[in-house]
């Protein structure tokens, strides 16, 4: 009965080593995947979900991003963008005709990025593996759930699920990675005819 006992439990903790290795090694080979992109172009599908309202918007448009700046730019709705780079974050309307300035977000949105921040202190599991896709549950305190779908050791869609429910879904496909990417790409001009609203710290 003693031997029955030590077998079980090693085998016990034989198991939860092999898993920790499992979402370890998921983890480093997306960190090579995205360690080697200097420039990055996805085509990205956003769905947000607002229970409450019974609500759902979606949205899509073009990723862009290298070392130092990013653009979201939209065509559905056509002609909104969303900026990133170091004077900030530049968000513009074109149904107001209004562009919103902030400091930098400490979220970006770039697939690794938004997938480390949730990563260290979460509960991980994986519902789904198979030889082609995998699928990671993140849980972490405040009970945000983010799922993400990976193919190819690269991320294709992210969810992320609030306790009450509100849900805001990114896909990023026909990805090209490390072609150059014009400086026109990230170039957005501000005009006398625009609302400006400049909610930046003066003096950083």
């Amino acid at each position: 009965m003693a031997t029955l006992k030590t077998s079980f439990i090693l085998l016990f903790f034989a198991s939860v080593s092999l898993y920790a290795s499992g979402t370890d090694a998921i983890y480093q080979r997306l960190e090579h995947y995205y360690g080697r992109v200097e420039q990055y172009q996805a085509r990205v599908s956003q769905e947000n979900y607002w229970p409450q309202l019974e609500l759902t918007k979606k949205s899509s448009g073009m990723l862009y991003y290298d070392a130092s700046r990013l653009i979201l730019r939209y065509d559905d709705p056509d002609g909104q963008l969303l900026r990133i780079d170091s004077s900030g974050v530049l968000i513009y309307d074109p149904a107001s005709n209004q562009v919103m300035r902030t400091d930098a977000m400490d979220i970006q949105l770039k697939p690794m990025a938004l997938l480390q921040t949730y990563w260290q202190d979460a509960e991980i599991s994986i519902p789904e593996e198979d030889k082609t896709h995998t699928l990671l549950q993140l849980k972490n305190a405040d009970d945000t759930v983010i799922t993400c779908h990976i193919r190819d050791d690269h991320i294709y869609q992210l969810t992320f699920t609030d306790v009450k429910g509100n849900r805001v879904g990114y896909r990023f496909s026909d990805e090209i990675l490390n072609q150059p990417i014009p400086d026109a790409v990230f170039d957005f001009e501000i005009t006398e005819k625009m609302n400006v609203i400049d909610n930046r710290q003066k003096g950083e």
